[in-house]
């Protein structure tokens, strides 16, 4: 079984414990309360089941489609020597990665907004239920700059995907630019704080998971898992 197989593998079988887990959640809420009487808790559940089949559709896609291709992993060799059918392969994996990322975001993000739900129907009438409502709203303002984050980053968004020319901001130029010496070292720092982002994205990568884990199995992993609290 080659690599792409045992990572679509992986990937059907979290999808099917998701699943059966929400599913068994829906079914033991319904059992109790009957449809009738379903909080926002558990509408946001079914929610979850609908976002949970997209990302891993979309994944199935990014792995066994395009190949797991990103243009994040291509040098500028790579980049400056790619003909126009690579170059449309590559960019065609770079979307399919940022819906599933998208997709990732939401459901965490609607899985954070339905355990506060579910908490505020637990300690309705008690004095901490004063602080539900304004953690509600910060969930909803956090994923809404996440989104417009994801979207308006790169403008036009078609260079989110773009292999040539490499939409990278090189330090040479920045260099050249007229200005003191002082205003250069700003605008490199600058530019450079993206490594902090890396940096502790790749030390989160290592520490709580395996460095050889596909990216896309990386989310679902979390999904799945945020699944399993619901």
């Amino acid at each position: 079984m080659n690599t792409a197989a045992k990572q679509l593998l992986e990937l059907w079988f979290l999808y099917t414990v998701g699943i059966v887990m929400i599913a068994a959640r829906v079914f033991c809420r319904t059992r109790l309360v009957g449809y009738g009487n379903y909080d926002w808790d558990d509408y946001l559940v079914i929610l979850v089941g609908f976002f949970w089949t997209a990302a891993v559709i979309f994944g199935r896609i990014f792995i066994q489609d395009a190949d797991g291709r990103h243009t994040s992993d291509l040098n500028f060799e790579q980049r400056k020597n790619m003909n126009e059918e690579d170059y449309q392969e590559w960019a065609y994996g770079s979307k399919m990665f940022l819906v599933s990322l998208v997709l990732y975001v939401i459901i965490l993000w609607i899985l954070k907004f339905n355990m506060l739900c579910l908490y505020k129907r637990v300690v309705r009438g008690l004095w901490t239920e004063r602080f539900v409502k304004p953690l509600m709203a910060q969930v909803l303002l956090s994923l809404a700059v996440i989104i417009l984050a994801l979207a308006l980053t790169c403008r036009p968004i078609k260079q989110l995907w773009q292999v040539w020319p490499d939409p990278g901001l090189p330090i040479p130029v920045v260099l050249g630019i007229k200005a003191n010496p002082f205003k250069r070292f700003c605008l490199c720092l600058l530019f450079s704080l993206g490594f902090v982002c890396m940096s502790a994205a790749i030390l989160r990568f290592v520490v709580v998971f395996q460095v050889s884990s596909p990216i896309t199995l990386l989310s679902i992993n979390n999904d799945y898992a945020d699944d399993l609290d619901i």
